[in-house]
């Protein structure tokens, strides 16, 4: 375009002088739905650009050279503690300081504006979200000459000011909150913390995330997460114990101590207020080199979110350092729920230092998308990065892809999916009901922002569509109800209904679901029902399903999603299901028990 103006999206009346005098596009590059809506309504709507699945291409495309910088950031990290627990190291898409996303962000605008200088007159504005992001893109614009227009202050030092504050605040809060929940777990009757010795046998502590629906009513335990690991272990031969996160709050703790068949160390035992201290005041700002010099306003950015964020997890450091302290036993095999999270670096990192034989065993139990990116390293960073010895893959599928993930000299096997051994019982498709009506089911995320995006775009697409035999049934995410959306419409159409029954429950009368960076399509397409992925042009998709073909899963967006929706729901056959049931195997393998015995061996 022959005029691009970049301002902050808060500072949309700086442009509107020159949108009232000249044609123009415009662009939004952030995350705040009801931002981007007030934008449209002052801009008009007929005039966004709409970048389509440009995010999710440019995000497939930087990946590796994002995980790449990361990595040799790392090695210049002074404080490797205080790295390995900050989320810019973890990486993950879906948080709120995520750097990725702003990474991608400046991909496709170059992109654009390397597509779109022969566009006559037309002026792009670029409204930025992000204020970091907005100081980054002047620089970058400085340094490369590309001649852009900011009306925006270029100043971050308010967005310093605040972050700054909001951290000592957060800080403030965990010295009380965890203070508080010390105390009170000092108030649990048991006081047991190293568990007793049975006979020879090996001694292995499984981690988990212990829940209420663990304990079951007839008396059984069910651990959601690594299935029937506990039995497998203890039937050959090995003597079996938990070791929970810290702060279970007491009644499930008294649950923990009633059930007789496993014994629980509590990780909150070993956490006092010298330990709360100590991760309160410990701070250290994110170094680089020249090499990551060009980004260093948003590596000032990630170090003052940080703030908020560290704490909890250098107590996980210091918990587990007391715990595998007082262990008497000189040899211990500990298996945990791998996700690449800080709290698992702190345990590698604990293990490492104690001196002792500890085999260290993650099990990858859930799927994991291609974009999920805490699952995957970059050149050279396994030697850098605390890791367990062995990680257990659930399915061929994720075992191919772990081997591509530069996991360097970590033992990479396929043991089997625990969590989903139900999915085998499948054999036929649910029968589908007869009738005119058709219902699409619309499964929203657990993030806010998309869960929105989702919820604004199927209420604008399907609001006049009553009397076109198609219902819609909204279900929210069970973390994210819809009264925290703060979106809902004055009034819902009589097509429209709510639901917060289980998938399982209603997939009987459903024809059709859309959904978007959630297990649900995996386990919808299983189950028969034909599905499509919603893809947001502002959100990282991480789709479950994104290993399938096109034909398989189908993808819809703001722009064509009543279109593809008609489509699915007017074909007379689907053959997905079909599809993706002779490839369980390859996603979900068969529970193998000689392999899970091997592994705990120390």
């Amino acid at each position: 375009m022959k005029d691009t103006i970049i301002v902050h999206a808060r500072d949309i009346k700086k442009a509107s002088p020159i949108a009232a005098k000249r044609p123009f596009n415009w662009l939004y590059l952030g995350q705040d739905i009801k931002q981007r809506e007030n934008i449209s309504q002052a801009l008009g709507k007929e005039n966004r650009y709409f970048i389509g699945d440009l995010l999710q291409k440019a995000a497939l495309r930087e990946k590796q050279p994002f995980l790449d910088f990361i990595a040799q950031l790392g090695l210049c990290q002074k404080n490797k503690l205080y790295w390995w627990s900050s989320n810019t190291a973890y990486r993950h898409p879906f948080l709120r300081n995520d750097l990725f996303l702003l990474w991608c962000y400046n991909a496709i605008l170059d992109k654009i504006c390397s597509e779109k200088k022969q566009d006559g007159d037309r002026v792009l504005f670029i409204l930025v979200e992000d204020r970091w992001l907005y100081r980054y893109l002047w620089e970058h614009s400085q340094k490369n000459g590309y001649g852009f227009r900011f009306l925006s202050r270029k100043s971050v030092l308010p967005e310093i000011l605040k972050s700054v504050i909001r951290g000592i605040a957060s800080r403030g809060y965990f010295l009380l909150k965890t203070t508080y929940q010390v105390w009170q777990s000092r108030g649990i009757a048991s006081r047991r913390k190293i568990i007793s010795s049975k006979g020879d046998r090996q001694q292995v502590y499984i981690y988990s995330w212990i829940q209420d629906r663990f304990f079951q009513g007839n008396g059984k335990f069910n651990d959601a997460y690594l299935g029937r690991l506990p039995e497998i272990l203890t039937k050959n031969g090995f003597n079996v114990a938990y070791i929970t996160s810290p702060f279970l709050y007491p009644a499930l703790k008294r649950k923990c101590l009633d059930y007789g068949k496993y014994e629980f160390t509590f990780l909150d035992q070993y956490i006092d207020f010298g330990n709360i201290v100590k991760c309160l005041f410990t701070l250290s700002p994110i170094s680089y080199d020249s090499k990551q010099r060009w980004l260093r306003t948003l590596l000032w950015r990630q170090t003052v979110y940080e703030i908020s964020s560290v704490p909890g997890h250098l107590l996980y450091y210091c918990a587990f350092k007391k715990w595998l302290k007082e262990i008497s036993r000189g040899e211990i095999t500990i298996v945990y729920p791998f996700e690449n999270q800080p709290w698992e670096k702190m345990l590698c990192m604990a293990a490492k230092e104690s001196g002792k034989n500890i085999k260290l065993v993650g099990y990858q139990h859930s799927v994991v998308p291609a974009l999920l990116l805490n699952y995957f390293l970059g050149a050279k960073e396994s030697s850098n990065m605390p890791l367990p010895h062995t990680v257990v893959a659930n399915g061929e599928y994720t075992l191919e892809l772990l081997k591509n993930a530069r996991y360097g000299n970590v033992e990479l096997v396929n043991g089997g999916a625990l969590r989903y051994e139900h999915l085998h019982e499948i054999r036929e498709r649910l029968t589908k009901k007869e009738g005119k009506l058709k219902t699409v089911l619309v499964a929203l995320p657990y993030l806010a922002n998309l869960a929105r995006e989702m919820l604004l775009t199927t209420f604008n697409t399907f609001k006049d569509s009553e009397g076109e035999n198609i219902r819609i049934i909204i279900k929210p995410h069970p973390v994210v109800p819809l009264k925290r959306l703060k979106m809902q419409p004055l009034s819902w159409p009589a097509h429209f209904q709510k639901t917060d029954k289980s998938i399982s429950e209603i997939l009987k009368d459903v024809d059709l679901l859309i959904y978007s960076s959630s297990t649900t399509g995996l386990e919808t397409l299983l189950a028969g029902v034909p599905v499509i992925k919603y893809c947001s042009g502002h959100i990282i998709d991480l789709d479950t399903l994104d290993a399938l073909d096109g034909a398989a899963v189908r993808s819809c967006s703001e722009n064509n999603m009543k279109q593809v929706v008609l489509s699915a729901l007017n074909e007379k056959s689907d053959h997905s299901a079909q599809r993706l049931t002779t490839s369980l195997d390859r996603f979900f393998s068969p529970v193998n028990e000689d392999v899970w015995k091997q592994i705990v061996k120390c």
